[in-house]
């Protein structure tokens, strides 16, 4: 039995296992593969790391331990150390290797319906963001953040909530948690275009399917998509990882 899990806190929420449930559903030996959802509290993880972790062929990791696990693996890959965070581990001869999957699955899920090249504009400047801007970047888009306080250590340009952006914008994110359950009627500051313009706008958030940021955008006439689709393709990502790592041919 090869054991994953996806560790956080809170944990409840998680729709990782079901990710993996739907990808595993076509594979031979699937009954071979488990996974859970553990919850690790923010003073536990060193703890964690050293006992119940060596359970484990491999891990996921959410909120709030993505920069923190940093410190307790072996190899940590140049995006993940760029983007400040992991949320995938593997386990290879017995050291953690740390990945991030995060910003592949972005541009997995909206590369159908956005130019090769173009301007986004993603609104908050936390750990999300930094892991959109970085897939961004690597395929030479222009990104500006919108934020309340700007962060020296974030490359790109920063400006303030809800300021003008000058020129088109071809994508808009909204990396912030307003709009999820418990605050989904709150809308994040949609960045003023001085241009009529009109792309792709992404909301992060998968819970609820349509938010109500979503649902504004699409009446200014934007196409639209939540966060599941970036979900499932992260998931894909981290399972190419630990297949590779386990050398799972014979799944």
């Amino acid at each position: 039995m090869h054991k994953f899990a996806v560790i956080g806190q809170p944990i409840a929420h998680s729709q990782s296992p079901e990710c993996f449930t739907e990808l595993w559903a076509e594979l031979k030996n699937a009954q071979l593969l488990s996974y859970r959802r553990i919850e690790v509290a923010e003073g536990q993880l060193a703890h964690w790391m050293a006992s119940d972790a060596l359970q484990l062929d491999g891990f996921n990791v959410t909120m709030p331990h993505k920069r923190a696990i940093m410190d307790y693996l072996h190899h940590v890959t140049d995006s993940a150390k760029a983007i400040q965070a992991v949320n995938t581990v593997c386990r290879i001869n017995n050291q953690w290797h740390g990945h991030n999957s995060d910003w592949e699955g972005f541009w997995d899920s909206i590369k159908d319906a956005v130019p090769a090249k173009g301007t986004a504009v993603l609104i908050g400047n936390g750990g999300a963001a930094r892991a959109v801007q970085y897939a961004l970047e690597s395929h030479q888009w222009q990104v500006t953040m919108q934020c309340r306080k700007e962060k020296p250590a974030i490359t790109c340009k920063q400006t303030a909530y809800g300021s003008v952006h000058p020129g088109p914008v071809d994508l808009i994110v909204n990396c912030t948690p307003l709009g999820m359950h418990k605050l989904e009627h709150q809308l994040p500051q949609t960045p003023v275009m001085n241009q009529n313009t009109s792309g792709l706008a992404v909301d992060l958030i998968y819970i609820p399917e349509e938010t109500l940021w979503l649902k504004q955008m699409e009446e200014m006439g934007w196409q639209t998509r939540n966060g599941q689709g970036m979900l499932m393709a992260q998931a894909k990502k981290a399972w190419g990882y630990w297949k590779n790592a386990l050398n799972l041919t014979d799944i």
